[in-house]
């Protein structure tokens, strides 16, 4: 079995995408050697370059709409051919993307549906999920859902159901992510001491308004600072900033914009507790990052945030101001909960690991094969 790896969407800043799409490469490339990977940067990927072929499209998400274009037309035109000259036996699309006139079997990773969820916010990706998405997905020989919350939603919007739709949880980087990292040097870097952590974008479905108002019910009551980390989205971030001057936060609440990769552990491990108040996640990757790194994790009780956290955070309605400021001061202001918070995180992200996830995927590429 020859597998193709279309990493087209790798490149130097990574996305939860990008981080999913190396990591799975590199996990698939541990566990069978006859893999090929289509990506414009090996290096990132950081497996053999033997098994990589060029894409010098411009294809990548940081060349905006004509990227995305360039990679819709690269996979529909250069990609069969060059399928065909490897010999590849099947194609793993780490992304929901794929041919529509398939020359070997596909599998498929969906993450979530944002875009019908939210349409507002991706104006034109809700196109190609509403109608591109459901084609290619009908020509899978299978299709990988990071979570139960994403089978449900290719289900009810797209109508695929049965064996032909797997759940596979994500994992995360257990040698980055782990307990015992120093923070000092960060925090004195970004000028931090106590502080609760959102790490994310500042997408309106991220729900950072509320968060906003429920820090400021509390923050009288605690010495903490609001640590938001997640780039300076220049459609979001001035609404955002304004709002905390409104409500007299500009002193406790700090944007620190995109952080590299290499500092994110140690403001994880320097926090007190990580907060995740989204309105929908198609998984939530940082409440296993945030648990592994040994920091209490407060979330929504939400889309697939539950059975990602499990019994290891306080969940909270993320349309209640109240509980989620009550849900933050009660971590906060508790330090034994905190401990017993921590442990459990160290114990429930034992489950998950970029391991297991390449295994199971691997197991659905030998059944594309025999389907």
């Amino acid at each position: 079995m020859k597998i193709a790896i279309n990493a087209s969407i790798v490149e130097p800043f990574l996305s939860g995408l990008g981080v999913y799409t190396v990591h799975l490469t590199r996990e698939l490339c541990a566990l069978h050697d006859d893999v090929v990977i289509y990506t414009a940067f090996p290096d990132i990927c950081t497996v053999p370059p033997s098994q990589c072929r060029p894409v010098r499209w411009r294809v990548q998400p940081s060349y905006g709409s004509r990227g995305h274009l360039r990679r819709l037309s690269w996979l529909q035109t250069a990609l069969p051919l060059r399928l065909r000259a490897d010999k590849a036996s099947v194609l793993l699309s780490p992304v929901p993307e794929g041919l529509f006139l398939p020359v070997v079997p596909q599998v498929i990773v969906v993450h979530d549906i944002l875009p019908l969820y939210f349409p507002k916010e991706y104006p034109r990706q809700q196109y190609y999920f509403r109608h591109l998405v459901p084609a290619i997905l009908k020509r899978a020989r299978r299709i990988v859902a990071v979570s139960e919350q994403t089978r449900r939603d290719v289900s009810t919007f797209y109508g695929i159901t049965g064996p032909k739709v797997q759940v596979v949880p994500n994992g995360y980087d257990t040698q980055r992510y782990r307990p015992g990292i120093a923070s000092q040097g960060v925090k004195d870097k970004y000028g931090l001491q106590r502080y609760v952590l959102f790490v994310g974008n500042l997408l309106p479905h991220k729900n950072l308004c509320t968060l906003l108002q429920a820090f400021a019910h509390i923050v009288g009551h605690l010495g903490h600072q609001l640590v938001i980390a997640g780039k300076k989205d220049p459609r979001y971030y001035p609404a955002l900033e304004a709002q905390a001057k409104a409500l007299g936060l500009q002193e406790r609440v700090l944007f620190l914009d995109y952080v590299p990769g290499e500092e994110l552990p140690a403001l994880y491990a320097g926090a007190d507790a990580c907060v995740l108040p989204s309105l929908y996640e198609g998984f939530g990757l940082p409440v296993l990052e945030a648990m592994a790194c040994g920091t209490p994790v407060i979330a929504s009780r939400t889309s697939a945030i539950p059975e990602v956290a499990g019994e290891a955070a306080l969940l909270f309605d993320p349309h209640d101001v109240r509980d989620m400021a009550q849900a933050i001061a009660a971590v906060l202001g508790d330090p034994d909960r905190q401990e017993t918070m921590r442990r459990r995180g160290l114990v429930h992200v034992t489950q998950f690991s970029w391991q297991q996830t390449a295994m199971a995927i691997f197991g659905m590429l030998k059944e594309a094969l025999t389907r």
